[in-house]
């Protein structure tokens, strides 16, 4: 196995074990506020845990993961812009520190997931079967 298929991979499954821990932090803390509406935590958890999976099964050299991979990421960049959308100024009325800490926070998790992505779609894919 190509070096550079095994060191994304493994970085892969760290950022999504990271990952699933922040999402039950984030559930933990919704059930202490009795905030039964928020759903997003499980969304993410489902995307982190499809994307270890994908990782785990690149490991093998199944070009599957690579494409389960590249859905999970889409639908994790997209949860990511739909949650900061969903806490903007327009919809809930923020204030504009609020907001602006929510845009940090988008870059902070959209930013290592678009790298990601992009050093799958060039590397990795030409070594898989």
């Amino acid at each position: 196995m190509p070096a550079v298929v095994l060191v994304l991979c493994i970085l892969t499954i760290i950022g999504s074990v990271f990952g699933l821990i922040r999402c039950l932090l984030y559930e933990v803390v919704a059930d202490f506020s009795n905030n039964t509406d928020y759903w997003r935590g499980y969304a993410f958890i489902i995307c982190h845990l499809s994307t270890l999976t994908a990782a785990i099964i690149m490991l093998t050299r199944k070009v599957i993961g690579f494409w389960i991979y590249l859905a999970s990421q889409i639908i994790y960049i997209g949860l990511i812009i739909y949650t900061l959308y969903s806490y903007s100024n327009f919809h809930y009325g923020a204030s504009s520190d609020a907001q602006a800490l929510s845009y940090v926070f988008t870059l902070i998790f959209s930013i290592p997931s678009v790298i990601m992505l992009v050093l799958y779609l060039v590397l990795v894919r030409i070594h898989l079967n």
